[in-house]
């Protein structure tokens, strides 16, 4: 894992006070301390932020200013560098303004001024403490994150070892399914839950006997059979993992089809969960383009037409058509599979 303790050092503060006198009084009480820039305009402070403000651990603005107010300047911090320490300071006690630092600015606190200077060090000790615990925290669920995916993916591996017409395959759906969930601008919470879900969907194949998987023929109405239990497996396989809870409907119903004519419920349109139906569109193109033990891959343009024809009845058209809207990064990344370059885990996380 990357857990680090930081070490102690000069943090660098932004300091913004249309009041030059307390914008004085802030550098005589801490410069030994910290390192810090300071300005009494807010329009240079936001040109700040936006340029080199990832170098400050805290930024320290002042409430009431002509032209930009604070909340103003702490809101566009928050949105661009929300690891940044934001205070609030102020002549006045004003209460819709502390409301706004804590709920549009997610302020550490609001200070008074003329601020006493014992109190004010002690804030700034206990916000810059707050905020290196808050960064090193992420690295660790970052790290544990990272331990889960590339488990994940090495299971899988293992799993397609088996069938060597399907090796890589539970990568690049989940790298289809990401190009669909970012067209349809879906949050990193759910694009994270895309990929547990692109990697597992055929875990239950680990039951599937290999003669029947790697089989060169038809297979028999018996094979198809076993072959169709494998996502209601699947979701057995992973239904009391707490942390995939959220994904095991998406692997249980992945090959349900829009007009009902799916497996294994028979599930029609909306009724099918969305990260399912997403799944369909990724894992049918990847199953087309790929080799077969009794037939090669379909070209990109053919696959293509293939989904198209079949929106509306096979596919969600929502879905089929964002895929679509993404064909040439699809294009690209079945390219770098006929090169023989396997997609990481850790790409998928990027």
């Amino acid at each position: 894992m990357n857990f680090r303790v930081l070490k102690p050092r000069m943090h660098k503060l932004l300091v913004v006070d249309d009041e030059i006198h307390s914008i004085k009084l802030f550098e005589r009480s801490f410069r030994k301390i910290y390192d810090i820039t300071a300005t009494t305009s807010p329009e240079e402070a936001i040109q700040i932020i936006k340029e080199r403000g990832d170098q400050f651990s805290a930024i320290l603005c002042d409430q009431r200013m002509p032209k930009v107010s604070g909340i103003e300047v702490l809101r566009l911090c928050k949105s661009i560098l929300p690891d940044t320490i934001r205070i609030m300071v102020s002549c006045y006690l004003d209460a819709n303004a502390i409301m706004e630092c804590i709920n549009e600015c997610e302020a550490y606190c609001y200070v008074l001024k003329p601020y006493d200077v014992v109190e004010l060090d002690q804030v700034l000790r206990e916000a810059l403490l707050h905020r290196e615990r808050e960064i090193n925290n992420k690295l660790i669920i970052s790290d544990f994150r990272d331990l889960l995916f590339g488990t994940i993916g090495a299971f899988c591996d293992a799993l397609e070892e088996k069938d060597t017409y399907t090796i890589g395959h539970s990568r690049r759906v989940t790298a289809y399914a990401l190009l669909i969930g970012a067209e349809l601008g879906l949050s990193p919470e759910y694009q994270q839950k895309i990929k547990l879900a692109g990697l597992l969907h055929d875990i239950g194949k680990i039951g599937t006997p290999e003669k029947i998987l790697n089989k060169p023929g038809k297979l028999s109405d018996e094979e198809f059979e076993i072959i169709r239990q494998h996502p209601v497996r699947g979701a057995e396989i992973i239904r009391n993992i707490k942390q995939l809870g959220d994904v095991v409907d998406w692997v249980k119903y992945h090959h349900e089809r829009f007009d009902g004519r799916g497996y294994p419920n028979k599930l029609a349109g909306e009724n099918i969960p969305f990260g399912a139906a997403i799944l369909a569109v990724a894992d049918t193109y990847d199953a087309m383009t790929s080799d077969r033990s009794y037939r090669k891959g379909l070209p990109h343009e053919v696959a293509i037409e293939e989904i198209i024809k079949c929106s509306g009845s096979q596919f969600n058209p929502d879905y089929a058509a964002a895929f679509i809207r993404k064909q040439e990064k699809a294009y690209e990344i079945l390219n770098e599979r006929k090169k023989g370059k396997r997609i990481s885990v850790f790409e998928l996380l990027a």
